[in-house]
């Protein structure tokens, strides 16, 4: 599995996403190498000479940005955090109706034009990443950061509802500080196969994440965005909103 991370392709597209992120490796809850910080190729390429194995291990980052990963040893991520995503686990014992829930998921963020990347979790479902700048419609740079993870869980309620899927529940617990997401071209460290981007749900199959059919692409994780973006979204969860100070409704 270390010789998959070695591949030239997979690791210029897992450092890619690591910049300003807290980077670890996992066998399983059990085993979690963290906090990591990855800056470029060649730091990646270490820590994987240093720690990686032939058993399947995740490499995974988190879902916040934070000035220097490293410190969160010391200080409160909340000290530290600049950014984040909205990420959305869309998670299934059916895979089938994690493919469905994922579709109709894909065509809601589209009718209200939020730019996403969708991936393969590597196991039974799907997670969806928006850049959280789209949600950044006030003045307060500062208000917006804070706004996490307050504000993901509420539009992630909002979702839910819409998705209107009985036997399915986001995972809302990804939101919690520090928490890690699999990184877009890991493996999965139960099934060893490898979290893919996705480009249409309605014919993926669990074949195509196979390791040996996975060709890594900086393509399929470049997004373009336009912060504010989400101010409809935003009113659309009404209510469900009202924690932010500044009125978004009225914008």
């Amino acid at each position: 599995m270390k010789d998959f991370y070695l591949r030239s392709d997979v690791l210029e597209a897992l450092a890619f996403q690591m910049p300003f992120h807290e980077v670890a490796f996992s066998w399983g809850r059990d085993r979690v190498i963290r906090p990591l910080k990855v800056e470029s190729v060649e730091e990646l390429r270490a820590l994987l000479e240093r720690y990686g194995s032939n058993e399947a291990f995740s490499v995974l980052r988190s879902i916040e940005s934070f000035s220097n990963a490293l410190e969160l040893e010391s200080k409160p991520p909340e000290a530290l955090r600049f950014d984040w995503d909205f990420t959305i686990d869309i998670d299934s014992e059916e895979f089938e109706l994690a493919k469905r829930a994922a579709g109709k998921l894909g065509k809601l963020l589209e009718l209200f034009n939020i730019s996403f990347l969708v991936k393969f979790s590597g196991r039974r479902g799907f997670h969806f990443i928006v850049p959280g700048k789209v949600f950044h419609v006030g003045d307060s740079l500062r208000e917006y950061i804070d706004a996490y993870p307050r504000l993901p869980t509420m539009i992630a309620d909002f979702v839910e509802a819409c998705l209107n899927e009985p036997k399915l529940k986001l995972d809302k617990s990804i939101y919690a500080p520090r928490h890690l997401l699999r990184c877009t071209y890991s493996l999965h460290e139960k099934t060893g196969l490898v979290s893919t981007p996705v480009s249409d749900l309605t014919r993926f199959k669990l074949e195509e994440a196979k390791p040996e059919n996975v060709k890594a692409s900086l393509e399929h994780l470049q997004l373009e965005f336009k912060v504010g973006s989400g101010l409809e979204l935003l009113k659309a969860c009404g209510e469900l909103c009202l924690p932010f100070s500044f009125k978004i409704w009225e914008l």
